[in-house]
C-alpha cells in the first residue's frame, strides 16, 4: 500500500499519532484529577483528626 498510496499512508499514520496523543492526554488528565482528589481527601482527613484531639 505504501508504494501505491504514499499520501494515504502518510495521512493514516498522522491520524493514528493524533488519536494516541489525545488518548494519552486524557489519561494524564484523569490521573492528575485522581491525584488531586486524593490530596484533597487527605487534607480533609487531617483536619478532622485535629478536631477530634
Amino acid at each position: 500500500a505504501l508504494e501505491h498510496f504514499p499520501k494515504l499512508v502518510e495521512v493514516f499514520v498522522e491520524k493514528v499519532k493524533e488519536l494516541f496523543s489525545i488518548k494519552e492526554a486524557q489519561e494524564r488528565k484523569e490521573w492528575e484529577d485522581r491525584a488531586a482528589a486524593r490530596k484533597e481527601q487527605s487534607k480533609h482527613r487531617r483536619g478532622r483528626n485535629d478536631w477530634e484531639r
